[in-house]
């Protein structure tokens, strides 16, 4: 058993780094990990708590007998354990708003050179659309936190800093450079339904025995959160945006959050044919409670259609007797 988990990191760690080159070939490592480790599992939905190094493994980039990933097969979220899944689907939310607060930041004056996110904007504009949200594109980490009783969907388009060193340090960067640190997420209440962290990095960290991995991610799952859509790696912004927007479209939808996120890397792939390697397309995984976040609005039309219907049906009834 030993000399598996060996073989398996050893494959693991050169897969991992593959992952992270876009001009890599990652399919002979996607190919082996399939094999050692999904190629039993038949249900459509998978629900992954990983352990140890497999912590940074998007199993949707595996590659099964047909020579096909397995995103297109599998539905796939990801918990940091059996007592976490269950807190995130009792937490009481605080408000009954389902609007997305969108924020992102303004790096245009940053002391420490950090680069304007060329895209977050137009992803923010067009995710608040879509969710009847609200935006502000210069925000504060005060920002953040006062609106914290007022929504229960937050979008971050924002720069992440991972410290490997001291986890505690590891922190989404605000307009002025302004850090909000892990250990701060653990003394903050937010019970919200879903945070998406469009940042880099945003579900790696530090691997601790007994405890997993410490990420932004595992911050706000500890701090209330039930469900969050973070990064594995360096992505990049262009495809991110482009994915972030078709995932909301899918919420919108009525789609549950790994269906939705799966359907929106679907849709990237088919869109953009000669960005199949899975740096372009595979970073984010949802972590936490997957269920509809959104009513389907064509749902709501029907049943408004169909109320119109009876009514109308009962006052001819009314008529004739």
């Amino acid at each position: 058993m030993v000399g598996e988990v060996e073989d398996v990191e050893k494959i693991m760690l050169k897969y991992l780094n593959d992952l992270k080159n876009p001009a890599s070939n990652y399919k002979a490592g996607a190919k082996s990990l399939y094999q050692l480790l999904c190629k039993n599992i038949t249900t459509p939905k998978v629900n992954i708590i990983p352990q140890n190094f497999i912590c940074y493994l998007p199993f949707e980039t595996l590659i099964n007998e047909e020579g096909k990933n397995w995103i297109d097969s599998k539905n796939i979220n990801y918990n940091f354990s059996l007592p976490l899944l269950y807190a995130g689907k009792i937490y009481d939310l605080r408000s009954a708003n389902q609007k997305a607060l969108c924020l992102a930041a303004d790096y245009s004056q940053s002391k420490s050179g950090l680069k304007p996110i060329v895209y977050s904007e137009k992803e923010v504009d067009q995710i608040a659309a879509l969710t009847d949200g609200d935006k502000n594109t210069k925000s504060s980490k005060q920002t953040f936190i006062e609106n914290a009783d007022r929504y229960t969907i937050y979008h971050l388009a924002l720069h992440a800093e991972l410290n490997d060193e001291n986890f505690e340090q590891s922190n989404l960067l605000f307009s002025g450079d302004e850090p909000l640190y892990f250990k701060d997420f653990y003394n903050l209440s937010l019970p919200f339904d879903m945070v998406v962290l469009s940042a880099c990095n945003t579900g790696s960290g530090q691997i601790v025995n007994g405890e997993g991995i410490m990420s932004l991610s595992r911050a706000l799952t500890f701090s209330g959160t039930r469900s969050s859509v973070v990064s594995l790696w360096q992505v990049p912004d262009k495809e991110t945006s482009e994915i972030m927007v078709s995932f909301y479209e899918n919420l919108k939808d009525g789609q549950a959050k790994d269906e939705a996120l799966t359907n929106a890397k679907k849709t990237f792939l088919e869109n953009n044919p000669m960005k199949n390697h899975p740096f372009y397309w595979a970073g984010f995984v949802v972590n936490g409670d997957v269920s509809p976040i959104m009513s389907n609005s064509n749902w709501m039309i029907y049943m408004g259609i169909g109320f119109v219907i009876l009514v109308l049906l009962i006052v001819f009834r009314k008529k004739l007797f």
